[in-house]
């Protein structure tokens, strides 16, 4: 118990600095925009984005999606209406791949469209709701790691075991990432969710500059 407690205490006191270093850092909108995210007012052009930028995120670094992100967006008729996505999918899916040459993962954008579209985003996202990780587990390119990563952006109370997490948790001596997150949780008082985007991007920068 003595070892837990000190792990506890010395992950706390990274969590904070690293708070503390995104807070400063050109990313500190990302910790409020966080923090705002709530389940019960997500509605179907924020369900559309978060899917996309997930699925597009999954094996790419972040840094490059996002400057091509707003282009893919206008191809996809930004994130308006599945229905409409689904409308006009193959001029969708050509467009952007201009940008992203990786047409699986473009067609499963209109894929999810398309499951939103026919059963309507209310009753879509009810049966999200009732178990967010195992229902989003049933759209294409979605999986465990990624289906957090998705109920995350979307304002659930969880966090994704990526490899920057999973490392600083073997590294702090804990089990897994939920173990590690939920003692800073006790420490701190911080949301999931937001102990998730404050280390996640703490690591992400530290790990680009260790191999510059």
């Amino acid at each position: 118990m003595a070892d837990a407690k000190v792990s506890g205490r010395k992950i706390t006191e990274h969590y904070h600095e690293a708070k503390r270093w995104v807070n400063m850092s050109e990313y500190s909108a990302e910790i409020n925009w966080q923090s705002t995210r709530l389940p019960g007012i997500v509605t179907e052009t924020d369900f559309l984005r978060e899917y996309a930028w997930v699925v597009l995120n999954s094996g790419f670094r972040e840094m490059i999606v996002r400057k091509k992100f707003d282009y893919i967006s206008l191809c996809y008729c930004d994130w308006d209406s599945a229905e409409e996505i689904v409308s006009n999918a193959s001029v969708c899916v050509r467009a952007a791949a201009h940008a992203l040459n990786h047409r699986q993962k473009l067609e499963a954008i209109v894929k999810a469209a398309a499951i939103v579209s026919r059963t309507g985003f209310s009753s879509f996202w009810n049966v999200v709701m009732e178990a967010p990780q195992d229902r989003l587990q049933t759209l294409p390119f979605i999986g465990p790691v990624t289906a957090r990563h998705l109920a995350k952006n979307l304002g659930f109370s969880c966090v994704k075991p990526d490899r920057h997490l999973v490392r600083l948790a073997t590294e702090y001596g804990f089990v897994d990432v939920d173990a590690m997150c939920e003692a800073i949780q006790v420490e701190s008082g911080d949301d999931l969710s937001v102990l998730d985007i404050v280390l996640w991007r703490y690591e992400e920068q530290r790990s680009l500059h260790r191999y510059r």
